[in-house]
């Protein structure tokens, strides 16, 4: 492991990288199952909760069951569309 990160580091990680690319975190999307997506979730314009735990559900805008990780991929094709 390269380095340990907590669900804020996650956040903030993420946030920082939308800046040096000059996006809006309104324009970004995240993908994730556990409570330690929660905060990144609660700062990006589309939240995707993956094969996940009962509260990423609750928190996420919308929820996706599936075997393979491309399942996402009609979701988040919402993000490019709303941004254009």
């Amino acid at each position: 492991m390269a380095c340990h990160f907590d669900e804020y580091d996650k956040r903030d990680f993420a946030l920082a990288q939308a800046r040096e690319l000059g996006l809006a975190s309104r324009s970004c999307a995240a993908v994730g199952d556990s409570r330690s997506d929660l905060p990144l979730f609660a700062s990006v314009g589309l939240s995707v909760a993956f094969n996940a735990s009962a509260r990423a559900r609750e928190e996420a805008t919308v929820t996706v069951d599936d075997d393979d990780l491309r399942g996402v991929l009609p979701v988040l094709s919402r993000l490019v569309t709303a941004t254009r």
